[in-house]
């Protein structure tokens, strides 16, 4: 995010994809030393959107939510753990979504997250 100021996804396979689907930009705000990251999702309007939240901006990719417009959780990745408590690795989550929404489009978000936290 460094260098882009927000990501584009498009509809379609290939180079030719003309229409846009979801546009992601990153806003942070400092709340006594911690810094938060947030990421604003738009879909053709501000009226249907959809944030990203990670716990702070130095913390991994591992735990993530993904709000909808009335800040209703629609997907939360959390880092994967065996059934005898054995915590995996950064890049191993869970990711949990409500059955009303798009997966692909999830899974697009969470790719677009990890490619701005510079870990995927």
């Amino acid at each position: 995010m460094s260098v882009f100021t927000s990501w584009n996804g498009y509809k379609g396979n290939g180079i030719g994809a003309k229409k846009r689907i979801f546009q992601v930009r990153k806003s942070c705000r400092i709340n006594l030393g911690n810094k938060a990251c947030s990421y604003k999702v738009t879909m053709g309007s501000d009226i249907n959107c959809y944030k990203l939240e990670g716990l702070n901006c130095k913390s991994s990719l591992s735990t993530f939510r993904i709000r909808d417009s009335n800040g209703g959780i629609v997907a939360e990745a959390k880092r994967k753990q065996s059934n005898s408590g054995v915590v995996f690795g950064d890049d191993v989550l869970t990711l949990v979504v409500e059955p009303h929404v798009d997966h692909s489009f999830i899974m697009a978000l969470v790719t677009v997250y990890g490619l701005n936290r510079h870990q995927i």
